[in-house]
Order: structure tokens, then C-alpha cells, then sequence
């Protein structure tokens, strides 16, 4: 054998043992972008896979869960586990196939286009892949984004969560956009499910749309499939919020979807679906339980006190329930007002945070209402059954998005579980967690402008705009709503007090298991057990996004 072959066998088998021993192949391409093809088995604490795509609208069990449409209502969704198959395609050349109940989840990244990384512009930001938000630098200015732009009759596409005709309020949105910017929107609803797959689909195809829709469990995949661009460069100081009158940006908004160091997303802080409880007067009243508004008045809203009426109340009424399950419904809210979550950003990383005593508190909290002989929540209920269950008085109070306001007034109206007028349904903001500054979050929306658009400016001005509509109607479009519960829903969505929900952060991987752990914290089971079960999973999810 020649020295040559030799030589030629000898460099194979240094190739190969490495890459064998971590478990993938992996080599430079020309173009100076990686091969990789890796089996990853995502699981749960039980071992089954945990299904992953199908966003905030669906849980790990395929049971009815919700997400905030750009209407700030409600949308319910329902999705066999076991019955679906998603395959994905962006514009890096990646390919994930997953089957929901198979156990295993795989990726193929061929390589795509050549990326250039953007150099650090200051000395606190890492010029890494994957640096997360909350340190974008927007340029200082006078003169918002908005002012005197002319799209000359120019039509522009909106890719929705909305499915079928554009509803009322939309509409209303597009006249408003008509008439100041003079341009025309042509709705596109593809529908919660499997959004971000979608819209890669049909960018793939051609199809250029401007103004894209963008919440919390589509972050931040929308971005990192290359389905939005950069406004850095188009914004400044001068378009961000200043107050309900004139509109603008919220700084959170924008810090909570940026990537890389970029701004991607904007919107009014009426874009943050604020975690609320609503509560029927009339049962707070015949129990004789403080009012809730009472109880902020006196700073004495507080988590443990909602839990000491609810046992109160269920041991009076052994056939009811203080309130609904959290399990499949707002429980990121609920982790988001004490300040945490399974995820946290420490200088512009997302990293794991099991170890968080905020978060153990938090769990602990959930576990005393749903577990145990005084649990006051009613853990059988799920669907639509939690919306109709406080309707119809089997649960005192509701806790959620601030946005279920019209849909509680219309039940509330002539029923006499209310005393047949809508006066006796109350709203409050949901309490502050221990030792929390933060208000809780159910989900945040924004608007980004599509990968390719002619004019990014279609997506500026179209979210400049929604910032006023949506402030005017504070999330009760077209519904009355007495002024000193708009006012406190102002007050907390005005304060700076907000934080990006994480816990739907999604990457190829899947979604981050916190509806899985919230699940086995309400069925009793140790809390340090489930967030050491969890911790591994979770940081890898996040590495799979942030490399």
C-alpha cells in the first residue's frame, strides 16, 4: 500500500472518531456555512415527545389552549396528539420533521446563503449568534418614521393569525392607514397553526408580504427563519411611546422580539396582553369578600390573599370553584408576575433558570391552588370550558388576558348568575408576585416587515397607527368598559413595568416545556423534582435558537 493511501485512510479515521463521539457529522462548507445532521430526542419528564410547531394554540396533551389575536381577543384551537406531521422549510436550507407522539424530532440543515454577521457596536453586546434582546441602541431622533410618508395608493400584503374575511376592527385599522399614509392593505389570514411554517412556505414561493403579524410562541422562530427584516436602521427615540393620545412604540416591545442586537418588531404598549382577574360582583358580595379594587386600594393585592378567600369561598361552597385551571391558560402570566420564568435573558443570553427562588415560588403558589383538599381551582375544566364555567357561576372569578373583556361583558349581559346587568363583572390586574415589580404578561404581539418587502416603512407606519387604534379601544374594541378599569389597565401597560413572557420561546427543538412542568406542579409533584427533570431540555432548546 502506497504511503499515500495510507496517509489517505489515517485522515479519514481522525475525521471520523470526533465526529462519531459527539453523536453528528459536522464540516465547513465552501461558503463558509455548516453541514449538520443530528438526531435530537425531545422529551418530556414522562419520556414521550414533546410535540413541537404548533405554537402557543395548542399543549403538549393536544388540549384547547388560547393565544391573543391582533384584536386583543381570544382564539381557541384543538390538535390530536399523534395526528400531526410538520415539515419545515426556511431560507437557511433547514429542514425539521416532526411527528407529534414519535418520539423523536429530526433536522437536516443544508447550506444555504452566505450570513455576515454585524459587527458589535458597543463593548456590552457579544457579537455572537443568537444574542437575545433587551440591548438594542436605537438612534436618537426628532422626526418619527411616519411623518409625511406618501405610499402613492401602493398596495401592501398583512400576513394574520386571522383566518377568513378581515374582522370589523381590522378593517377599521386599514381605512385609518388609507387615509393618513395613502396606502392600501390587502389581508392575508393563514391562521394560528403552524404560523411561522406557513408564511416560510410562502415567502419560499414568491409570495412578499409587508406587514407580518408577530406574538410570543412565533419568537423566534419568524425571525430566525428568515421571515422578517431589520428596522433598526428606520427607527429612532422619536417613534417610541410616549403616551395613549399620540401613540408610538414601546421600548419592551421592541427590546422582547429583537435578535442579534436588531430591532425587528414594533408596536404600542397596548400590544403587551396585560394578566388580569376578573371577578363576579355579585358572588364577591353575597360571600362577603372583599372587592378586589379595595384591596389595591389598600395594597393589600397580593397572591397569598387571593388564595386565602378562594378557600374561604370553596369550603362555603363545596360544589364550586374559586377559579379556573392554569395549567393550558394564561400560566405564563401567572410565572411572568413574580418576575421569571423557566428562561431568563442575563446580559442579552437566554439561559436556563431552574434555580431561580422566584420561579420555585412561583410553582409553589400554582401547586397550592390546583393540589391538595383546598385546592380552590377547578383542574377538570378545559377548552372553552374555563370561559363558560365563570359565565355561568361555577367559578367566582377568571384569570387572563385583559382582552377576554368583551367576551365576559356579552355573558355577563342579562344574566342573572351577575344580576342580570354586566355592572357586577369586575377587572382588576392580577396581583405582583412575591417581592415582583413587574406586572404579568399573557403574550406579547408586534408587527415586523416581511423578508423581501419593497418598503419597510409599510410595516412602520402600519404599527404606528395600530398603537393609537388599539390604545383608543385598550383592548375592548367597540364594548363599554368603565373608566377606572380602562384607566388601571393603562396605568400597568403605561408604567414600564413589563416583561417578555420567555416561556413560549421556541427554536427547532420545540417549544420550551414550561406548560409540561406546570402540568406536573399543579398534579402535586415535587417542584425541585420537576425543574431538575426539565433543566437539561430546556437549555437545549435555547442553544438549538441561539447558535
Amino acid at each position: 500500500m502506497s504511503l499515500k493511501k495510507v496517509l489517505a485512510i489515517l485522515l479519514a479515521v481522525c475525521l471520523i472518531v470526533p465526529m462519531a463521539a459527539c453523536g453528528k457529522n459536522q464540516g465547513p462548507d465552501t461558503d463558509g456555512t455548516t453541514t449538520t445532521v443530528q438526531q435530537a430526542d425531545v422529551t418530556d419528564g414522562s419520556g414521550e415527545a414533546e410535540p413541537t410547531g404548533e405554537g402557543e394554540t395548542t399543549d403538549a396533551t393536544g388540549e384547547q389552549a388560547t393565544v391573543t389575536d391582533e384584536n386583543g381577543e381570544t382564539v381557541t384551537t384543538t390538535t390530536k396528539e399523534g395526528e400531526t406531521t410538520t415539515t419545515t422549510k426556511n431560507g437557511g436550507g433547514k429542514t425539521t420533521t416532526t411527528k407529534n407522539g414519535g418520539g423523536k424530532t429530526t433536522t437536516t440543515t443544508k447550506p444555504g446563503r452566505t450570513s455576515t454577521k454585524k459587527e458589535a457596536t458597543t463593548t456590552s453586546r457579544p457579537d455572537i449568534a443568537g444574542y437575545i434582546g433587551a440591548e438594542v441602541e436605537l438612534k436618537k431622533g426628532t422626526v418619527r418614521a411616519d411623518k409625511g410618508v406618501d405610499f402613492g395608493g401602493k398596495t401592501f400584503l398583512h400576513a394574520s393569525g386571522q383566518t377568513g374575511a378581515a374582522s370589523d376592527f381590522t378593517k377599521e385599522g386599514y381605512e385609518i392607514f388609507k387615509q393618513k399614509y395613502n396606502g392600501t392593505i390587502r389581508m392575508d389570514g393563514v391562521g394560528y397553526t403552524n404560523y411561522t411554517q406557513k408564511i416560510a412556505a410562502n415567502q419560499a414561493s414568491g409570495k412578499v408580504y409587508d406587514i407580518i403579524f408577530l406574538y410570543t410562541p412565533e419568537y423566534p422562530d419568524l425571525i430566525t427563519s428568515d421571515c422578517a427584516e431589520p428596522i433598526t436602521d428606520y427607527i429612532t427615540t422619536a417613534d417610541l411611546w410616549t403616551n395613549g393620545k399620540e401613540g408610538g412604540f414601546s421600548d419592551a416591545v421592541i427590546q422582547a422580539f429583537s435578535w442579534n442586537g436588531e430591532a425587528y418588531a414594533m408596536g404600542g404598549a397596548y400590544m403587551q396582553s396585560l394578566f388580569c382577574v376578573f371577578y363576579n360582583k355579585k358572588i364577591f358580595k353575597d360571600n362577603r369578600m372583599e372587592d378586589p379594587a379595595d384591596l389595591i386600594a389598600k395594597g393589600q393585592w397580593t397572591w397569598e390573599k387571593f388564595v386565602e378567600m378562594g378557600q374561604k369561598y370553596i369550603k362555603a361552597h363545596p360544589d364550586k370553584y374559586f377559579m379556573p385551571s392554569l395549567v393550558s391558560l394564561s400560566s405564563a402570566g401567572f410565572v411572568q408576575s413574580y418576575n421569571t420564568n423557566v428562561a431568563e435573558m442575563k446580559n442579552g443570553i437566554v439561559k436556563e433558570n431552574t434555580a431561580d427562588k422566584q420561579l420555585y415560588k412561583a410553582f409553589d403558589m400554582l401547586q397550592k391552588m390546583h393540589y391538595g383538599a383546598n385546592r380552590i381551582a377547578d383542574t377538570a375544566g378545559g377548552g372553552n370550558a374555563p370561559y363558560d364555567n365563570f359565565a355561568s357561576g361555577q367559578t367566582a372569578t377568571f384569570l387572563g388576558s385583559a382582552g377576554n373583556w368583551k367576551r365576559f361583558y356579552e355573558s355577563a349581559k342579562g344574566n342573572s348568575v351577575f344580576g342580570g346587568t354586566a355592572d357586577n363583572l369586575g377587572m382588576v390586574v392580577a396581583p405582583k408576585g412575591d417581592g415582583s415589580p413587574n406586572y404579568g404578561l399573557v403574550d406579547n404581539q408586534a408587527y415586523v416587515a416581511g423578508k423581501g418587502t419593497s418598503d419597510p416603512r409599510a410595516a412602520i407606519c402600519y404599527s404606528m397607527m395600530e398603537s393609537v387604534h388599539n390604545t383608543l379601544n385598550a383592548f375592548t374594541p367597540l364594548v363599554p368598559q368603565p373608566q377606572e378599569y380602562r384607566d388601571a389597565v393603562c396605568k400597568a401597560l403605561d408604567s414600564g413595568k413589563l416583561k417578555a413572557p420567555n416561556s413560549n420561546f421556541r427554536s427547532s427543538l420545540g417549544e420550551l416545556p414550561t406548560r409540561l412542568m406546570v402540568r406536573e406542579v399543579c398534579d402535586g409533584k415535587s417542584i425541585s423534582t420537576v425543574l431538575t427533570t426539565y433543566k437539561k431540555q430546556i437549555q437545549r432548546i435555547l442553544d438549538a435558537a441561539c447558535k
